[in-house]
């Protein structure tokens, strides 16, 4: 549980009140939160919803399951090398072998970054996203947290409990509670936005590109192994 969790229960009550005055009375033409609203696309309750719907925890494990899978394919490529490397051959079949082992081991990487895209390049990269969403989220929360807190200790909050919904002052104060509450949801639609543009060019799909063989096709002709 963290601060979220606590201020919900009486956030949603006003919050649920500031959207139906919304709703049923507007807001000034001045405020603030028609920009807020249009950056959003939600109503304060609705927004914080949303916050309160994000878990950074399997955020997290998802991306140390994502380190994990490239460590094994770090484990498994260097398993296969030393294989190659202890029973060595010769012949067409093991220029063939090397041909596609080569390519398939390029295309996997290793935890060097060479400057070409690699499978474990891509399982690290979106590992290192997942994170950050995860801290994006984190941050969200903490924020909407203190929004909302802010507001049920507002004078806003106490015009919303006792003003008629559809009246100029509960109106004035619906909006003065969306813009505390939608300001920090405003900024993490840009953060969001802003962190998703940064790792998209390490997050593209990898295609697999295959050896190109040199040599007449069919079966080999002569392969010597020594064991």
């Amino acid at each position: 549980m963290d601060a979220l969790d606590v201020v919900l229960g009486p956030g949603r009550d006003l919050l649920g009140r500031v959207d139906a005055t919304l709703t049923a009375a507007g807001a000034p033409a001045e405020s603030r939160l028609w920009d807020l609203l249009q950056r959003v696309g939600a109503l304060p309750g609705d927004a914080v919803e949303f916050a309160a719907g994000l878990d950074p925890v399997p955020m997290r494990a998802a991306a140390e399951d994502l380190r994990a899978r490239a460590a094994e394919f770090t484990d498994e490529r260097s398993a296969v090398d030393r294989v190659a490397a202890d029973r060595p051959w010769e012949g067409s079949s093991a220029d063939a072998f090397s041909a596609v082992w080569r390519a398939l081991a390029d295309h996997i990487g290793d935890t060097i970054d060479a400057g070409e895209p690699t499978l474990i390049g891509r399982l690290t990269a979106l590992a290192s996203y997942v994170d950050g969403v995860a801290t994006w989220a984190t941050t969200l929360r903490g924020r909407v947290a203190m929004a909302v807190a802010d507001a049920l200790a507002s004078a806003e909050a106490v015009v919303l409990n006792t003003a008629p919904t559809d009246s100029t002052t509960a109106a004035d104060a619906a909006a003065a509670v969306a813009v505390k509450v939608l300001g920090p949801l405003a900024d993490a639609v840009r953060g969001g936005r802003d962190l998703h543009d940064a790792w998209t060019p390490n997050l593209a799909e990898l295609t697999y590109r295959g050896a190109v063989l040199s040599g007449p096709r069919g079966f080999p002709t002569t392969t010597r192994v020594d064991l």
